[in-house]
């Protein structure tokens, strides 16, 4: 059994990200029941449209796989369109909990759409509408989403005379989420140089304009989360305006090995991380991640969340768990 070094008892932290059986109607319908990945959202850094996924993408290793929920998928191609519907059981412990999830994907000449929605007795619910356009060796992407209401608990600065924070819900408000961005694709004939280029703005409609509420009292939200007034996952993305970009070469002359270089950046606390990173694929599922970053901001920002500016770090990735 494994061990800190104090000598306490560690259990592994595993997480099951696909397990589903696949059934065909008369060659017409199509679906899938089990624990799986939802493809929503066309953002490669940041996906608001992501409706369904129980984890979002990170940042730092945007195509690492990502779990889904428990669901029912039901696909109907309609000539070159297609028809979803989804029934996630993830938090129903009955009939009348159980979320249901829309979709229709449409290809208008080179552009795909794809309109979509969740709508769920646990959750705000919420609307999306995404696209992808080609030109060329560009590929534009977009996506905008609109909650009414948000299921993340929010922070407020004191009214005057009175030091610290207090909490608020925004369970009636129209909240926007909007990103946008492109990706370039280096032609290359005898495989190389595959170079790619990718940069990406996403505005945050359930972040803080004003970063440095946060910053500013991390003892007061500290002292929230201890009376479990607050949590973790409502201080996740708690900024209104990001932009990343990323210059990657995959597949370095043909081998195993990429190299990227990556910056991100939270706008509202201007605070953001950027280096290198050295990918080996070691097989389809297990890869090796050799990374250094330097992060700036203040101390206590969400990049740059302690005193150190320079990190350097070597990771598995087995699926979607990083050791």
């Amino acid at each position: 059994q494994a061990s800190t070094a104090d000598g306490l008892p560690v259990s592994p932290d595993f997480q099951l990200s696909e397990l589903f059986c696949d059934i065909t109607l008369a060659d017409t319908l199509f679906l899938r029941t089990g624990k799986q990945t939802a493809n929503w959202g066309v953002g490669y850094f940041f996906s608001p449209a992501d409706l369904l996924n129980l984890s979002e993408i990170d940042p730092a290793d945007p195509e690492a796989e990502r779990t889904g929920p428990v669901a029912i998928k039901a696909q109907l191609p309609l000539d070159i369109h297609t028809v979803y519907l989804y029934l996630i059981a993830d938090g129903a412990s009955r009939v009348e909990e159980i979320g249901i999830a829309p979709k229709v994907e449409l290809l208008l000449g080179p552009v795909e759409l794809s309109v979509g929605g969740y709508f769920q007795k646990s959750h705000a619910p919420a609307v999306m509408v995404c696209s992808t356009l080609p030109l060329t060796d560009f590929k534009f992407f977009v996506e905008a989403v609109l909650s009414y209401g948000s299921d993340k608990t929010f922070v407020t600065r004191n009214t005057a005379g009175t030091p610290g924070l207090s909490t608020l819900t925004k369970d009636k408000q129209l909240l926007p989420s909007a990103t946008a961005g492109l990706r370039y694709l280096l032609p290359d004939q005898t495989g190389d140089f595959a170079l790619s280029c990718t940069a990406q703005y996403f505005f945050n409609g359930q972040g803080y304009e004003d970063g440095s509420i946060l910053v500013d009292n991390r003892a007061a939200l500290s002292s929230l989360i201890a009376k479990k007034l607050l949590s973790q996952d409502d201080l996740r993305q708690p900024g209104m305006h990001y932009v990343a970009a990323n210059l990657a070469w995959n597949g370095l002359l043909r081998t195993d090995f990429s190299l990227s270089g990556t910056w991100i950046a939270n706008l509202s606390d201007n605070s953001g991380w950027a280096g290198p990173t050295v990918k080996w694929q070691i097989s389809d599922e297990l890869a090796m991640l050799c990374k250094a970053t330097w992060q700036y901001g203040a101390q206590g920002s969400e990049y740059r969340p302690d005193e150190n500016d320079f990190r350097i770090g070597v990771s598995l990735v087995f699926g979607n768990q990083a050791f």
